[in-house]
């Protein structure tokens, strides 16, 4: 296999992931030194990811707001019930986005993970990477849906009640849909891939700890 140093760092993980001569070799880079630094690039954006959950755990569950709070503030001309919950819908997505916006800004890990995403969304040539990467990691914080907040069940206009209908929004799955499409989806699954490398590097570290019988 020939070794192009021009070669872009996702061609060389293809490539590497395919072959079949994994030594490593002081010389030269290799195949099985591109894996080692994809693993180790994996880990430390998952160790990140990890310490940003735990903080925003710990800052506090915060009460996420519903129509039923806002529908009384909806303008009185607005007559007809299925407007007013949307309307009141609406105002209770934008209280929750402000204050998710509150929380974000006292997690101390939030600058360094933005910076890992970014990296990784400019390599892949991601338009408009800072308004996506932004997007990715609220969701992955929350990933609520807006409408139903998690219950998965519509509720009737103006009250917290459930239809026993599933919810619209999210099919009655209870989860957000993850922002900016197929961009999304491949950065989501990334994300999970990276913390589950992080989770496993924590595993083998605490078996090294142990004493030994």
């Amino acid at each position: 296999m020939l070794h192009d140093e021009r070669r872009g760092t996702d061609e060389a993980y293809i490539s590497a992931t395919s072959a079949t001569n994994l030594r490593v070799e002081a010389d030269r880079r290799g195949d099985a030194d591109v894996l080692i630094a994809a693993g180790w690039s994996m880990v430390q954006l998952g160790n990140a990811l990890l310490r940003l959950h735990s903080e925003f755990d710990a800052v506090g569950r915060r009460r996420v707001t519903t129509a039923a709070d806002f529908v009384a503030g909806v303008p009185a001309q607005v007559k007809r019930p299925r407007d007013r919950q949307a309307a009141a819908t609406a105002a209770a997505h934008e209280h929750n986005m402000r204050e998710m916006v509150l929380m974000l800004g006292r997690l101390k890990s939030l600058p360094a993970v933005q910076e890992m995403l970014l990296a990784r969304m400019r390599q892949a040539r991601v338009e408009q990477a800072e308004d996506k990467a932004g997007a990715m990691i609220q969701w992955w914080l929350s990933p609520v849906c807006p409408a139903c907040h998690g219950t998965k069940f519509q509720v009737l206009a103006g009250t917290t009640i459930q239809t026993g209908k599933p919810c619209r929004s999210c099919g009655g799955s209870g989860l957000a849909k993850v922002p900016h499409g197929e961009e999304g989806r491949r950065l989501a699954n990334w994300m999970d891939e990276c913390t589950k490398y992080a989770q496993h590097s924590i595993r083998n570290r605490l078996r090294t700890m142990r004493p030994r019988a």
